[in-house]
């Protein structure tokens, strides 16, 4: 079954008014909710009218579990595209929401900034619920790895999967994001592929491996990983039971087999 439902007014000061549709569909493991925001100008977000969306959305969809996909905002002049202020009014929505067992939330390819990260963890902190968060191909930068880290380290993270696909995180977003993996006990699954993190981000996830006992896929492609990183991953492998899966471009300047007694490895 399938069920749409437009959003009435839900914050005005003047003329500014945030709307939208939101569409549920049964799927075999949960319920699929779409939100589709439109004319959001989160200076005029009344925090009681946010409250009531989330009553009507718990009303239409009661109980279960359920993947929130926000997909953007619509202005005048521009076309949809997910932005900080559509990561505001989401994060609303996951903090007062107190039905909804959301497991998946997917806000990929946007101009989504630290801003809006910053929004969406401390919401996931509020009610550690989210188990797979995928930001891919937004500017999340350094500052925005920062609160992920800081989300990932939490002892009540629950998250297991976590998709920074082209985020801009570089080498030093990959040091603090291996910094919160450390001890972490529930994220399963890591992309970080296209971030430009090099060689010093590769020996940043080496030393989270020799200690991390949960994580089973890591994603590393396109990220200028040369010899240093390859060997530093290689000797992490031989100290790491359960990593399952490792995926790396290995650049010019690596030993030919760095990797070949290592079947979980995938290069290119």
């Amino acid at each position: 079954a399938r069920v749409n439902q437009r959003l009435a007014t839900m914050a005005g000061v003047g003329n500014t008014q945030v709307v939208g549709t939101v569409s549920a569909e049964q799927q075999p493991d949960a319920v699929e909710v779409t939100v589709q925001l439109e004319n959001v100008l989160t200076h005029a977000v009344d925090g009681g009218k946010l409250r009531s969306l989330g009553r009507k959305l718990g009303m239409l969809f009661p109980s279960g579990k359920a993947v929130l996909t926000a997909l953007g905002t619509a202005r005048k002049d521009q076309s949809a595209a997910m932005d900080d202020d559509c990561a505001l009014v989401v994060a609303q929505l996951l903090a007062q929401n107190t039905k909804w067992d959301i497991q998946r939330l997917r806000m990929d390819t946007g101009s989504i900034s630290p801003r809006g990260v910053f929004f969406l963890t401390r919401a996931m902190s509020v009610r550690p619920r989210v188990r797979q968060l995928v930001l891919s191909n937004n500017p999340v930068g350094i500052q925005g790895a920062r609160f992920i880290a800081e989300h990932v380290a939490a002892h009540d993270c629950v998250l297991t999967e976590l998709r920074l696909f082209a985020c801009r995180v570089g080498t030093e977003g990959a040091r603090v994001l291996g910094e919160a993996l450390h001890a972490n006990r529930s994220v399963r699954v890591l992309d970080l592929t296209n971030n430009d993190v090099r060689d010093e981000g590769a020996v940043a996830m080496a030393h989270m491996l020799r200690a991390n006992q949960a994580l089973r896929e890591l994603r590393l492609l396109n990220n200028g990983v040369r010899r240093e990183g390859s060997e530093a991953l290689a000797e992490a492998l031989a100290a790491n039971s359960t990593l399952e899966l490792l995926f790396v471009a290995v650049g010019n300047n690596v030993p030919a087999g760095v990797f070949s007694d290592h079947r979980a490895v995938g290069t290119l």
